[in-house]
């Protein structure tokens, strides 16, 4: 059995029928999305500051024993900082909200699916809404 393959570029049949969707968004999605960037924008610029003001501390405590901060270590001490104040920080950004807004789609859809006066009756046969 042989088969011979044409052309299965960008112009095929199946790549044109596919069609070309988007994905739509709410206004407060878009906002959302604007503040999530603001505050992700924010706790990166915190991280900074406190990194260079980390920075400073060890300069000044580099060979102080009560820190064990030695010249070795000093920079990954500093990248260390910079990681630790994001994962502190990242608490500022509030990522359940996420979660909250989608679960609330996901129920309110489900019950708009149940609701007995969104049927459709056609020809005897009862047609439920779908969202």
């Amino acid at each position: 059995m042989l088969g011979v393959v044409v052309y299965t570029g960008a112009d095929s049949k199946i790549i044109l029928n596919q069609g070309h969707y988007k994905y739509k968004y709410s206004s407060i999605e878009k906002t959302m999305n604007m503040i999530f960037g603001f505050q992700l924008l924010q706790v990166a610029v915190l991280c900074l500051i406190f990194t260079l003001c980390n920075r400073s501390f060890v300069k000044n405590n580099e060979n102080s024993p009560q820190y064990a901060i030695t010249p070795d270590n000093a920079a990954g001490v500093v990248g260390f900082s910079f990681f630790s104040f994001f994962l502190m920080l990242m608490r500022l950004v509030p990522l359940d909200l996420i979660i909250n807004t989608e679960v609330g789609k996901i129920v309110v859809s489900k019950m708009i699916e149940a609701d007995a006066e969104m049927l459709l009756v056609e020809d005897g046969e009862m047609i439920p809404c779908r969202v």
